[in-house]
């Protein structure tokens, strides 16, 4: 008989495994081994029978994880290293002959490129990003996931994201906002009124979100 709780947990753990496969794949095989995760967790995700209550739960989660396996496949089709595309450059326009007034004017300065003034991580402009849509994280203080995934922001990014504390032990707890979410797994976020149960890469939260930043994350 199966017993939904647990095999609920192994598929998490599955999908664990996965987002941390893709973290480093670069080669078909690494994408093969990602894909066969995901296929290991829809798989455990589709033993959950109904009535059961982490049913609803599995079914959302299963639909996303389908949509990383397809990813996975078609980077693994990809020869490796994965090939970049370049645009071809526009023909370059004629130079401007300077006038004499313009030929000695001072330089303006970049306050962008200026060293006291660096531009943030991709790290740090994703979490705020997500912290403009409104999107939230509900995690408690006990998961490992949750640590993991505030890992992968670093620490000042981390500090820009809303973390809600679903377990009344924790520090800054609110309890109250998880039970209206209806949330019964960690970390599980809620961007743009929908919600997503586990953690997952920064590149998928970029997408979820719409974020249009840099995306060299841990780069």
């Amino acid at each position: 008989m199966v017993d939904p709780a647990k095999t609920w947990q192994q598929a998490q753990q599955q999908a664990s495994d996965a987002i941390n496969l893709a973290q480093s794949a670069q080669s078909r095989d690494d994408w093969g081994l990602v894909a066969t995760r995901w296929q290991r967790a829809i798989a455990l995700l589709q033993r959950i029978p109904p009535g059961s209550p982490q049913y609803a739960q599995a079914q959302s989660q299963r639909a996303e994880y389908q949509r990383n396996l397809a990813t996975a496949r078609q980077r693994a089709n990809v020869a490796a290293p994965e090939a970049v595309s370049y645009s071809q450059p526009s023909p370059a326009a004629p130079a401007a002959t300077p006038t004499p007034d313009a030929a000695n004017a001072p330089v303006a300065a970049n306050p962008a490129a200026s060293p006291s003034n660096p531009p943030p991580s991709p790290e740090v402009a994703l979490a705020n990003h997500l912290n403009q849509v409104g999107a939230r994280m509900y995690a408690t203080y006990w998961c490992g996931y949750c640590r993991r995934q505030q890992e992968m922001f670093g620490p000042e990014a981390v500090q820009r994201l809303t973390i809600i504390e679903c377990d009344p032990r924790g520090q800054n707890a609110q309890p109250q906002l998880c039970r209206q979410a209806g949330v019964s797994g960690f970390p599980t976020w809620e961007i743009n009124g929908r919600q997503y149960p586990g953690m997952y890469p920064l590149e998928r939260l970029a997408e979820l979100s719409g974020y249009r930043g840099p995306r060299n994350f841990g780069g």
